[in-house]
């Protein structure tokens, strides 16, 4: 569904997250639309790229805007 407030409601949680102590490390957030930065979008590639950003502990993944990952 679009323009529902998913991506505002991922920010919530993270900083619900930060609150209750998680290390800002362990919260990974990709949004797929970012003209910031640039995510990779070939499954494999993307898995990768997430197992070299975990850390010691609970880690959180949120993948924002995900239909844009390229399907196996």
């Amino acid at each position: 569904m679009r323009r529902s407030g998913k991506s505002t409601i991922f920010t919530l949680f993270q900083n619900v997250l930060l609150s209750q102590g998680v290390p800002a490390k362990n919260i990974i957030s990709l949004n797929f639309e970012s003209l910031d930065e640039e995510y990779p979008r070939e499954p494999k590639l993307l898995y990768t790229y997430i197992i070299s950003r975990l850390h010691y502990g609970n880690n959180y993944v949120f993948l924002d805007e995900v239909q844009h990952v390229k399907k196996i």
